[in-house]
């Protein structure tokens, strides 16, 4: 009887592959991203600027933009849009 041992999976951690931290927001200023939030919603939109507790989105709604301010408890994760 051979026995062969297989390694547990490693639990993941830290930020999901691809995904930007809070800090490196500042650089992505004018640029789109992809925001998702707590509540599962998703934005796609054009960054305008990072506080510590917010950042500023803007993106296309129906025949207009919008432009707001979103605190950062509720983002769940920001990424760069493709």
């Amino acid at each position: 009887v051979k026995i062969t041992f297989v390694p547990s999976p490693t639990p993941v951690t830290g930020r999901p592959a691809g995904s930007l931290s809070w800090e490196q927001l500042g650089s992505y200023i004018g640029r789109s991203v992809v925001v998702e939030l707590e509540n599962s919603t998703v934005i796609t939109a054009a960054l305008e600027a990072v506080e510590p507790q917010r950042l500023r989105v803007r993106h296309v709604i129906g025949g207009g933009e919008a432009s707001y301010w979103i605190d950062r408890d509720q983002v769940s994760l920001v990424r760069r849009a493709k």
